[in-house]
């Protein structure tokens, strides 16, 4: 069997990084869960290299990303200074429920539906979206068996240099 060098093991890890970013910022853009942009953008991944041989791998990603994709219980509401902005931020048109007709976004009709959608959202919860957790455990089942071997190996060779250095 092929010694594979430490490189090998981090073109692995760099590649599934890569890879769940990739799909986890086109499952977002799919599901139209991504109204600014900004969780999209943020979605990414930090890999740090050692000089002892030890990797230090994390995703990244804006903050509220864990509730898009694991979604929210019931019983939770959202900060209503948070609601605002996005609703702010949407194309949303009120309407008359008895004509029919477009109604002028006023501050108070905004402080309305901000709180209509939040009692929602206290009442049924939001659905998780798996947006990120999909493609992470997708691309986790696919990374090749070797990973622990070529870790292995490469803190082995590893020891080795520094042995060499000893003597």
């Amino acid at each position: 069997m092929n010694k594979l060098s430490a490189k090998n093991t981090e073109d692995i890890l760099e590649n599934f990084g890569e890879r769940v970013v990739r799909l986890s910022k086109i499952n977002l853009a799919t599901l139209k869960k991504n109204n600014s942009g900004s969780l999209q953008k943020s979605i990414g991944f930090e890999m740090d290299v050692f000089r002892s041989g030890n990797f230090s791998f994390a995703f990244l990603m804006e903050e509220y990303g864990g509730n898009v994709d694991k979604g929210r219980k019931a019983g939770k509401g959202i900060p209503i200074n948070v609601l605002d902005e996005w609703i702010r931020t949407k194309p949303v048109r009120l309407r008359d429920l008895k004509t029919g007709a477009f109604l002028q976004k006023t501050p108070a009709r905004m402080k309305s539906l901000s709180f209509l959608i939040n009692r929602k959202i206290k009442e049924e919860g939001i659905k998780a979206s798996n947006f990120f957790s999909e493609p992470f455990e997708q691309e986790f089942r696919k990374l090749p068996e070797q990973l622990v071997e070529s870790f292995a190996l490469d803190i082995e060779s590893y020891l080795e240099q520094q042995l060499k250095i000893i003597k």
